[in-house]
């Protein structure tokens, strides 16, 4: 029979060791999600579409007084026309760039990068349909990094996070902190029941 002992030794079978950044991962580039993708690019044809139909219609004389309203609902329908065109080559050409010292965003037209050892932290801030991941830098001078987190990510894009601080969460914990200090400076002769039931709503309370 097979023996099943754990090995003779003076070191712990487990460590808990902190998280270390691994720059072998990288560099990785990102694409949009399919359901992102679809969506977008769907609304984007839609508004090429309606600027098309806006060109033909307007451009015919169709309920036109006069010469100038004509001209401004024609412009009106191009602006639609190359808004819709703008969004269907942004959503096709975006590219989340992440290398071991920089992360980027990519568009049609422009770029924006920012370099790990710049970055104080980071935050998630929620939208109705895609939430924004914005990177707060160090400089003050410094504009912020808002990436939309439409991105088909993988592990190595959450790895890339051990060691940036989490602005949200050092936010809540400071907040608890206070809340203690003043619960415990105004309620000195509270029982350790009540400290628990207080403790909960405050942190119910707090994330909130």
């Amino acid at each position: 029979m097979h023996s099943h002992e754990p090995p003779d030794t003076d070191e712990p079978l487990y460590q808990d060791e902190p998280p270390v950044f691994n720059p072998a991962l990288y560099p990785r580039t990102y694409k949009p999600s399919t359901g992102y993708l679809l969506f977008l690019s769907t609304v984007g044809a839609l508004c090429a579409a309606g600027g098309i139909a806006g060109i033909i219609y307007f451009g015919t004389g169709h309920e036109m007084t006069t010469m100038q309203s004509q001209l401004i609902l024609i412009g009106l329908s191009l602006l639609f026309l190359l808004l819709g065109i703008f969004l269907i080559g942004s959503v096709l050409t975006s590219r989340l760039i992440v290398s071991a010292d920089s992360i980027e965003l990519k568009y049609l037209f422009s770029s924006k990068l920012l370099r790990r050892s710049d970055i104080l932290g980071y935050r998630i801030l929620p939208t109705q349909h895609i939430s924004t991941l914005v990177f707060q830098p160090k400089a003050t001078e410094q504009k912020k990094l808002k990436i939309p987190l439409y991105f088909r990510t993988d592990g190595a894009f959450g790895q890339w996070f051990i060691d940036i601080p989490n602005l949200d969460r050092e936010e809540l914990g400071q907040s608890m902190a206070e809340l203690e200090t003043v619960v415990a400076r105004d309620t000195p002769g509270i029982d350790a029941t009540e400290e628990r039931i207080a403790g909960a709503y405050r942190t119910v309370k707090t994330l909130n």
